[in-house]
C-alpha cells in the first residue's frame, strides 16, 4: 500500500503515443508515486492470476493490492481476442484495431518487462467489475454522443517507497515503444501545497447577498434571495465532495449522506474540506456561517477512497452514489508545464485542472455522459489554458470533459501579491484562464468553516475569513448550481443536464471586469439564471433586492 500521504496530487506529465514521445522536460530528481498506463483500445486486455510455475495455461482471479512486493511471476496480462474466457468465443476484433500478430507480440514484450522490472500493474478502476465500467462507459457514449476511452484498460504501477523519475525512466521509455500501449502517465505522490492568501480579509460571508449597488464591486451570488424561492438552497440535489480532510463533529457541519473515510494525514491543511463544506451546506442555525445550498445533501468522498490515492477511481466511485442532475466537486489540482504560466505572483508552483491527466479525463467523460454534473477547480498556478505547452488539452472544440472548470476571481480592496489594489470579478493572479474557463467566484477573503482565523472555539467550532483560490471559487459554482437544480425540482421541471447548466451558468453570470486578456468567463448570477429559466418574475432591480435586505434574509 502507498504510505502516508499528503495533500494535492502533483502529476508529472509524459505521453507516449505508439513509440512516439511528447516529453515535457522534468528534472532526473522529480519524484514518482505512479505511472499510469492506457492499453490501446479495443485490444481486450486484462490481468490474470496464474500457478506459480512455469507453466501459465491455468488462470484464476485474485484479488489486487497496489503493492510492489508480490511475486510478479504470479500474474500475467492477456487478451480475450487471443484466449477467450472458458466455454466463450474469441470476440472479433474490430475493424480500426491492432492485427492479432501485433497485439501478441505487444502482450509478450508486456509480460516480459512484467518481470525484468518486478512491476505489479494495478487497474485503475478496480472498485466496479469489468461490466460496471462497459455499462457506465456506454451509458455515457449514448448519453454524450461522444466516444469515451475503454475503462477497463487504464492500470497504474505504484511505488511504496522514495522513487525520482531517474529511476523509472528506463521504464516509462520501453512501455513508450510497446505498440499495444497508448498512454504512460508518470505521477507524482501527493505532496504539500501552501495555497495562495492575500494580507486583506473579510469577516462575512460577503458572497452570498446580491448587492443593492451593482457595480465593479458587485459579486455576490444572489443566495439570499435565491432562499427565498421554493427549492432554492438545493433542496433534493445531491453534491460529493472529492479531496480529503474534514471534520464532520463540525457544529456546523450538514448531515452527510456519504462518508467515504480514508481520510489522507489530517497534519496538513487539515481544515480545507471544512471550508469547501461550510460554502456549500453549512446548516442555517443561527450560529456560525450558512451554506450557499444549505438544503443539499452533501457527501465526501477521500481521493484514497479506494485505498490509494486515486482521484479517478473516486470520481466513479461518487458516480454510483448520485442521480441525474446531481453534482460532483473535483478540490483537486495537478502540476501541468510551467511553460504556461501566466502569472503576475510571485513565484508559485504551476497548478492547473487534474483532468490532464487521461484517466481523471476519462472518468469525468464518464460522469458527465452519465448526467451527473462535474464542478472542477481550475488550479492555483496561474496557467494560460490555451498555451501551447498544454498541447491542446483544454481546448474545447477537440477535449471537452464536459466539466464546469473554474477560475479565480479577487475580492474588493484587495491588495495583489505585487502589491497593486485590485477590484472584485478580475482575474486573481493566480487563476487559471483561456476559452475553456467556464465560471469564476471569490478566491480570497472567503468566510467559511475551519483553520480558526476568525473564531476559535476549539476543534469543532473553527471558523475562517482567509479561505481563497479555485478551492472556494468551486464550491461558490458548485453550491450555485445545486440552487438552480433545486428551484426546478421544487417547480416540479425537468433538472438541467450538465452541458445546460454550464451554458447557463455562463450566459447569466456576472462578467468580469479587468483583465481580458486573462479570460476567467462569468461569476454565477443565481437569480439571473433563475429568471431566463422563468423560475420568477420580477425586475431584478437594486430595490427588489433591498426590499429582500429589509427582510434580514
Amino acid at each position: 500500500m502507498i504510505k502516508k500521504q499528503k495533500a494535492f496530487l502533483l502529476l508529472l506529465f509524459f505521453v507516449f503515443t505508439n513509440s512516439k514521445a511528447q516529453n515535457i522536460a522534468i528534472g532526473d530528481d522529480f519524484p514518482v508515486g505512479k505511472i499510469t498506463i492506457k492499453f490501446s483500445e479495443n485490444t481486450s486486455i486484462r490481468k490474470v492470476a496464474v500457478e506459480p510455475s512455469p507453466i501459465t495455461s491455468q488462470s484464476s482471479s485474485k484479488e489486487e493490492t497496489p503493492s510492489q512486493n508480490e511475486n510478479s511471476a504470479s500474474f500475467i496480462f492477456m487478451s480475450d481476442l487471443l484466449d477467450p474466457p472458458q466455454n466463450l468465443p474469441p470476440p472479433s476484433p474490430s475493424s480500426d484495431s491492432i492485427s492479432l500478430e501485433q497485439l501478441k507480440d505487444g502482450l509478450a514484450s508486456f509480460n516480459k518487462m512484467i518481470v525484468d522490472f518486478e512491476i505489479n500493474p494495478i487497474k485503475t478502476f478496480s472498485a466496479q467489475s469489468d461490466e460496471t465500467l462497459t455499462k457506465l462507459r456506454k451509458d455515457a457514449e449514448r448519453n454524450s454522443n461522444k466516444r469515451i476511452d475503454d475503462l477497463n484498460l487504464f492500470y497504474d504501477i505504484y511505488y511504496d517507497e522514495k522513487v525520482l523519475y531517474k529511476d523509472v525512466k528506463a521504464l516509462v521509455q520501453s512501455l513508450g515503444e510497446i505498440e499495444i500501449i497508448d498512454a504512460v502517465e508518470p505521477s507524482a505522490p501527493p505532496s504539500e501545497l501552501l495555497p495562495p492568501t492575500t494580507p486583506n480579509f473579510e469577516s462575512n460571508q460577503t458572497y452570498l447577498p446580491k448587492p443593492v449597488f451593482g457595480s465593479l464591486t458587485e459579486d455576490a451570488v444572489g443566495a439570499t434571495a435565491a432562499w427565498k424561492i421554493p427549492g432554492g438552497a438545493g433542496a433534493g440535489v445531491k453534491i460529493i465532495d472529492i479531496e480529503y480532510n474534514w471534520n464532520p463533529s463540525h457544529e456546523d457541519y450538514p448531515t452527510l449522506f456519504y462518508n467515504s473515510g480514508n481520510f489522507l494525514d489530517q497534519d496538513f491543511d487539515g481544515n480545507h474540506g471544512d471550508a469547501v463544506v461550510g460554502i456549500l451546506a453549512a446548516k442555517r442555525n443561527g450560529i456560525g456561517v450558512t451554506g450557499i445550498s444549505y438544503d443539499a445533501q452533501i457527501g465526501i468522498m477521500s481521493t484514497n477512497a479506494s485505498g490509494s490515492f486515486n482521484i479517478a477511481q473516486s470520481i466513479l466511485l461518487s458516480v454510483q452514489l448520485l442521480d441525474p442532475g446531481d453534482i460532483i466537486l473535483i478540490e483537486q489540482q495537478s502540476l501541468l508545464p510551467e511553460e504556461a504560466q501566466n502569472s503576475s505572483c510571485r513565484p508559485i508552483p504551476s497548478f492547473g485542472p487534474v483532468e490532464w491527466n487521461s484517466a481523471i479525463f476519462s472518468a469525468i467523460e464518464t460522469a458527465v455522459g452519465n448526467d451527473i454534473i462535474v464542478v472542477e477547480a481550475g488550479g492555483n498556478g496561474g496557467l494560460d489554458l490555451d498555451h501551447p505547452a498544454l498541447m491542446g488539452k483544454f481546448d474545447r472544440n477537440t477535449r471537452d470533459s464536459g466539466a464546469i472548470l473554474v477560475g479565480a476571481s479577487t475580492a474588493p480592496f484587495t491588495i495583489n501579491f505585487n502589491g497593486a489594489p485590485v477590484i472584485r470579478r478580475s482575474p486573481a493572479c493566480y487563476t487559471p484562464h483561456g476559452d475553456r474557463i467556464d465560471s469564476h467566484a471569490r478566491a480570497s477573503g472567503v468566510t467559511s468553516l475551519g483553520y480558526g482565523s476568525l473564531y476559535d472555539g476549539g476543534s469543532g467550532a473553527l471558523y475562517t475569513d482567509r479561505f481563497g483560490g479555485t478551492s472556494s471559487a468551486s464550491p461558490i459554482v458548485t453550491a450555485s448550481a445545486a440552487a438552480i437544480q433545486g428551484m426546478l425540482k421544487a417547480a416540479g421541471r425537468p433538472i438541467l443536464k450538465p452541458a445546460e447548466i454550464r451554458q447557463l451558468l455562463t450566459s447569466t453570470g456576472l462578467p468580469q471586469t479587468r483583465g481580458f486578456e486573462r479570460y476567467i468567463a462569468t461569476n454565477p448570477d443565481i437569480m439571473k439564471a433563475a429568471k431566463a429559466l422563468d423560475l420568477i418574475d420580477v425586475n431584478l432591480t437594486p430595490l427588489y433586492y433591498l426590499l429582500l435586505l429589509e427582510e434580514n434574509l
